[in-house]
Order: structure tokens, then sequence, then C-alpha cells
């Protein structure tokens, strides 16, 4: 394998085009090597479907999932949409999206993008954990697919190509061990949460500060990919006044209903974390973010309202919160952009989402040229580059680890 590319402090500065939110759909076959072998079969098999195309097939699973619809938006393009969704997908063909580094620097060149944080497979992200694996294959699983975006995929160029790091779900000591483990790899520039660090779907202030404190000394930025956790129905049996009805469920009233991204904020608010971790910060992927504001001053509203039921004290209104330690992942939010005052302009990252179906490669900078009319120059940059570059610390080139 040639050497990495190490780019250099100077052209880590110059980023003017960065996603916060693309993934890798890459055939599971490239990182299996990297799996211990005996857990290996626990990485999903490539099966070809009957109806034509590939499908991931997952040990114990009656039925494989087609690949189509992780790549869908790559393979119609934006400038394609009037023809007919894609029934079907191949690796061997070579799919946007689903190649090696050098292919991904290619659709990148096309897209006129600098560079893209690579969040995992999504049917992985999601499917893994509902798959019934044990404990000690789901951390050798996440392990060696780490090891593999790391010292293979990345390495083609670390200063474009940034990886999102898998996190095992098991239990709050492998989520500490593996964050310490990868902090510093070369070309890991942040780590994927899917689920509280404890392991269950709703928080445990006692071990999950045990995470927030790993990764704030170890300085690896927190991502999640639009919410974690096990929302409302996780919390219904939690005692209060209201019965099935949480405090996190009423300041969460402006978003809807059920599992999403507001009721997770607020979990995160009203456990407590940032009091205790006043610099945390996570960054939402594919949030959108014009509905930030109302929601922050409805949470105000309602926190103020059912706290005293709930003999429950923050030391800020949500709304502070909101403010000071998220940011939102936008790709077609032009409302966003408009109220991007009320939201924050530190607090929102601009992203492709390739090659998912809501992407807009390869014209993603058409988007962006209608988005930010009229935005001076200066809060565009921050927003498409700016912010990315201060969170995942892309001005830094740690030229201990990028040898």
């Amino acid at each position: 394998m040639a050497a990495p590319q190490v780019p250099s402090h100077h052209e880590l500065t110059r980023y003017r085009y960065i996603s916060a939110d693309s993934h890798l759909e890459c055939s599971p076959d490239l990182w299996r090597p990297y799996v211990a072998r005996e857990f290996r079969d626990w990485v999903p098999e490539v099966v070809k479907l009957p109806g034509g195309g590939d499908g991931w097939l997952y040990r114990g699973a009656a039925e494989p999932v087609s690949i189509v619809r992780s790549l869908a938006g790559g393979l119609r393009g934006r400038a394609r949409y009037t023809h007919e969704h894609p029934r079907s997908a191949s690796y061997a063909d070579r799919p946007p999206g689903a190649g090696d580094g050098n292919q991904r620097l290619a659709e990148l060149d096309e897209d006129g993008v600098d560079a893209e944080i690579l969040f995992p497979p999504i049917m992985h992200h999601y499917q893994l954990a509902s798959a019934g694996i044990p404990a000690e294959a789901y951390v050798a699983v996440s392990r060696g697919y780490n090891d593999w975006l790391s010292s293979e995929f990345c390495a083609v160029d670390y200063g474009r190509l940034l990886g999102c790091a898998m996190l095992p779900v098991t239990s709050i000591d492998d989520a500490v061990d593996e964050v310490s483990r990868i902090a510093g790899m070369p070309g890991i520039r942040t780590v994927l949460l899917h689920q509280w660090p404890n392991g269950e779907p709703r928080p445990e202030p006692d071990a999950d500060d045990r995470f927030w404190a790993v990764c704030m000394d170890t300085g690896l930025p927190i991502s999640v990919h639009v919410q974690f956790g096990g929302g409302r129905s996780a919390e219904q049996a939690a005692p209060g006044p209201f019965h099935s009805v949480s405090l996190n469920q009423l300041m969460t009233r402006a978003t809807g209903q059920g599992v999403d991204t507001g009721y997770c904020v607020s979990q995160l608010i009203t456990s407590g974390a940032f009091d205790r971790f006043p610099t945390l910060r996570l960054a939402f992927a594919e949030t959108g973010a014009g509905w930030v504001p109302f929601y922050a001053e409805q949470a105000d509203t309602n926190y103020d309202r059912h706290r005293y039921w709930w003999g429950f004290e923050l030391a800020h209104p949500p709304s502070y919160y909101v403010k000071k330690h998220f940011l939102w992942g936008i790709q077609d939010d032009y409302f966003a952009v408009r109220v991007r005052h009320e939201i924050g302009l530190g607090n929102l990252m601009w992203a492709t989402d390739f090659p998912h179906h809501a992407t807009d490669w390869p014209c993603s900078r058409d988007l962006i040229e209608t988005m930010f009319a009229g935005v001076p120059d200066a809060e565009r940059q921050q927003i498409i580059a700016g912010n990315a570059v201060d969170f995942y610390r892309l001005d830094d080139p740690r030229p201990d680890v990028l040898t």
C-alpha cells in the first residue's frame, strides 16, 4: 500500500467545502479480514438476491437486506432524479459510494467537495445492535471496522477522508476501552454514538459520565446520526406525577412524539451531563436545524411549567444548553440558513449525505450557491466548512500520528 498522503497545516486550513455527514457503503468483505478470525462469521455476508443485485445477510437473519437503498442517491445522482428509482445494485459494478478510498476521492472531486466525515454503513449502524450478536463479537466487529477505516480506507488521504469510528454499545467498559484505543489513530476524527454509552436505551449518568470524561480527556469529538437511545418508550415506566409522561416528553412536544432528535436532546439536558461537563459538545448529523429555535423556546416553556411537579432543577434553561452544546447537520435546509443567527452560526454544519437518497451529489455546489444566496461570505464559509474544521479539529495536523 502506498504511503498515506499527509496534509500540511497549510492545506488543512484551506478547506472550503466539507460534508459533515457522508457514509461508507462499502462491501463488508473489505473490512472482514480486520476482524478477529473467531468472530468473522458475525460480519454480514454479501449474497446475491433473487431479483438481482447484492444484499447483506446477517448471521441468524431469515432474509438478506438489499444494498440498493443505501446507495440510491449515488446511483441516481441529482442530475438523474427524473429517472426511475434503482431497483438493485451490485458491488461488482463499483457503484458510487461503495468503492475504495481512491474511488471515493474521485467522487469527492466530481462533487467539488474537499473532505467528508465518513459515517459507518447505515445498515451496519442500525442493524448490528439488533442482530442478537454476543457482546464479545460486537466488540471484535467494531474494532475490526475501526482498524480497517484507519489503516486502509482513510489512509489513501487522511486530509480528505475523515473517519467516524464505530462504538460497541455492549457496556460502558467496552465503550470507554474503544474510545481510549482509537483516540489518536490516523484517520479517526470522531466516534459515532448510536446508543447511550452505558449500553442501555436510556441515560445512566453514573456510567455515562465515564464516557463523556474519556472523550473529553482524549479530545475525540462525539457524533450522532439523527438520534440515539430508546426515546420515549424507554422512559414511559419512569415514576413521576404524569406516570406515563416524562418531563423530557413534555419538553419535546414541539418536535412531535416518539423517538426523535429533540427527545434525545432533552434527555441529554435533563441527565445533567452538560452541568458536569460544561465544554462537552455533540454533533447531530442529518437532523436539519430550522426546527431548533422553536424546540428550544418550547422546551423552556414546558420545563418552566412542569419542573415543579417533577421536583427537577437545571442550572440553566434548556435553550442555554441547546445553543451551547449542540451542532446540527443540514443539507437542503433553507429555513435554517434564514434563521442561522437564532440557531447560532457556530452550531451549523453542511453535509451531502452521499451516497444516500437525500444527497444532491454530484451537484452539491449548485445547492450551496442557491441556499446561501445573499449570505455574507464569512458566515457561509463558517457553515460549509469552518465549524467542521473547528469541531473535528481539522486544523491540527497531528504529525505524531499522521506518519
